[in-house]
């Protein structure tokens, strides 16, 4: 019997531009924790668990002060801002004759309730609009009590200007991200002692393998990049709308904490901050393509070999020379932004950027189709270059993702899911499972051969190892598999202390299993030959060129499969030599 099983859908990734960005969103919250805690699970070195300890610190940074501070500062600019448009129309002003510190005060409160509602509704689905959600609540009753308290301390007249709200807002937030700053930066520190350390006392069995830190370092500076950029471009936006020095002339002249000057400032640092990380992503996007090109080249080589043999391939996934251009950019940016006067050259005074009116920008955008026409094509291309990598880290995301017990599970919903510490791995694997009891069981076949693709052989691995006393694997005389494009070694091996051990043989994975065959293309930038057993059990199979998808199509995929369904019987030549050396040995 042949039963195909598709569980990929279950990553909920769903199809069109705004499921796809809004998955990148997603990601981007939960990759960096999730994968964050597995790369750097607790070792024997006290150097790695401190870095640990620094990028779990990070990730919080960036998951609640920070969003929820941002969050909050902007809805209350945004009400700012229709608050002007109100005064401006002489008609409406004596509808605003409540004071200004208990208009944000009452509208912050009802923030955070709402965002509490909306965080219980979307706890079952998804983490990222989840804690989302309870940050931005916590943060708007700090904000709440914040004013109140500076109700009773600093003058009404200072209080009525706009522009101390978000001084206020403007100095916690980067003082989250001065300490999130530094927490990088001594990651860094440490990794390097790390390195060091490895490179002049010798690597043995027990030593942390660096590029598990150097990882987990490394998403929590995409996810910075990614927000210091968004955010930016948010505040540039606010403050290009509102215009503080024109709209409030009168309330800035009479500041004494020169709120309207301050603004005016972050302005030119908000504008460094975008140019200097769009810098950044630049040089990024030149490593990815130097890398690519190489793998191009390399890819020509091998299409020229007549036979498929093992060739070296830089790695593309987490690539070395991607980390290291971003541990180097967050240095530069640390020197650029907090320790200009050790510089002979002061890169950030040549940042100057004209910040133009949005509504002259959106009157050329519109006027020129053609422009529309070309960032519309942008657009769909690189939402179609990424799905492919969102899908993969997806993947990742989901095998690991273990929920979180925090004082916010207080405030949510309790939650009756039994499945274990990993939840979306056990969902996937339950359709595997259900398979396997309703029809193999039944069906009471006494071999079975599993043929799985990429992800797919992960789930497969873990499947057989946890299952093996399952009525439909012990009625089993024989277990085959045949993996396709697996990451098992590649990335799991490499990056996952609990995939780094390598067994003795075949009983460690299932005493039935007889054969195990994998196959994988040698510029697959995601499956590589498996390690993870000792001997030469797994027989390894590099193909020709040709990716990571479509391994179907394959010729000699296809001739594998179809020898172990129905193995050819010995050619008769063959045979005969067998016999004949039969014979002699027992004449003999």
């Amino acid at each position: 019997a042949f039963m195909e099983l598709f569980w990929a859908d279950l990553s909920r990734i769903g199809t069109g531009t705004l499921a796809n960005w809004l998955g990148m969103m997603k990601l981007s919250y939960e990759a960096p924790q999730v994968l964050g805690d597995c790369f750097l699970g607790t070792t024997r070195s006290k150097i790695a668990n401190a870095i640990g300890s620094l990028v779990n610190a990070a990730n919080w940074i960036l998951r609640w002060p920070i969003t929820g501070l941002n969050t909050a500062a902007l809805v209350c600019a945004l009400t700012l801002l229709l608050r002007q448009r109100f005064i401006e129309i002489g008609s409406l002003q004596p509808f605003l004759t409540i004071e200004l510190p208990i208009v944000l005060a009452g509208l912050l409160a009802l923030l955070a309730i709402g965002a509490v509602f909306f965080a219980r509704w979307r706890v079952h689905k998804d983490i990222a609009l989840t804690d989302i959600g309870m940050s931005t609540a916590a943060f708007s009753l700090l904000l709440a009590f914040g004013i109140v308290a500076a109700r009773t301390v600093i003058v009404p007249e200072a209080m009525a200007n706009p522009a101390i709200y978000l001084m206020g807002a403007g100095t916690a937030i980067f003082g989250f991200w001065l300490i999130w700053n530094y927490a990088i930066l001594i990651a860094i520190v440490l990794l390097a002692a790390l390195t060091i350390g490895q490179v002049f006392s010798g690597r043995t069995d027990g030593s942390v393998p660096l590029a598990r830190p150097a990882a987990a370092i490394g998403l929590c500076i995409i996810q910075g990049v990614l927000w210091k950029i968004l955010i930016s471009l948010l505040w540039i936006f606010i403050f290009v709308t509102l215009d503080f020095n024109d709209r409030t002339v009168a309330a800035c002249a009479t500041d004494p904490y020169h709120a309207c000057s301050y603004l005016a400032g972050i302005q030119k640092d908000l504008t460094g901050i975008v140019v200097f990380n769009l810098l950044m992503v630049g040089v990024l996007a030149l490593a990815f393509w130097s890398i690519a090109g190489a793998r191009a080249v390399l890819r020509l080589i091998a299409r020229r070999r007549t036979e498929p043999t093992e060739i070296y391939m830089p790695r593309i996934v987490v690539s070395p020379l991607v980390v290291f251009v971003m541990l180097a950019g967050t240095l530069f940016n640390l020197i650029i932004f907090y320790w200009r006067s050790i510089i002979p050259v002061d890169f950030y005074s040549q940042v100057d950027v004209t910040l133009v009116p949005v509504a002259d920008v959106i009157r050329i955008l519109v006027g020129g189709g053609s422009a529309l026409t070309i960032a519309f094509y942008l657009f769909r291309a690189l939402q179609h270059a990424s799905r492919g990598i969102l899908h993969i880290v997806r993947d990742l995301v989901d095998h690991q993702y273990s929920p979180r017990f925090t004082f916010s599970r207080s405030f949510l919903p309790a939650t009756n899911d039994q499945r274990g510490d990993h939840p979306r791995r056990a969902r996937i694997e339950a359709r595997l499972d259900v398979l396997m009891q309703d029809l193999v069981a039944k069906e009471k076949f006494d071999r079975l051969v599993f043929v799985a693709h990429s992800q797919g052989t992960v789930i497969l691995h873990d499947y057989l190892s946890t299952n093996r006393d399952e009525l439909s694997i012990r009625d089993a005389k024989a277990i085959d598999v045949v993996t396709l494009g697996s990451p098992l070694s590649y990335l799991y091996q490499y990056y996952f202390a609990k995939y780094a051990a390598i067994s003795m043989g075949r009983e460690a994975l299932n005493p039935r299993l007889s054969s195990w065959t994998n196959m994988w293309r040698i510029d697959d930038p995601i499956g590589n030959r498996i390690t993870m057993r000792a001997g030469d059990f797994i027989r390894n199979v590099p193909l020709k060129p040709g990716g990571h998808v479509d391994y179907w199509k394959d010729e000699t995929v296809c001739r594998a499969i179809l020898d172990l369904i129905d193995p050819k019987p010995p050619a008769p030549f063959a045979h005969q030599a067998a016999v004949a050396k039969a014979d002699a040995t027992l004449s003999g």
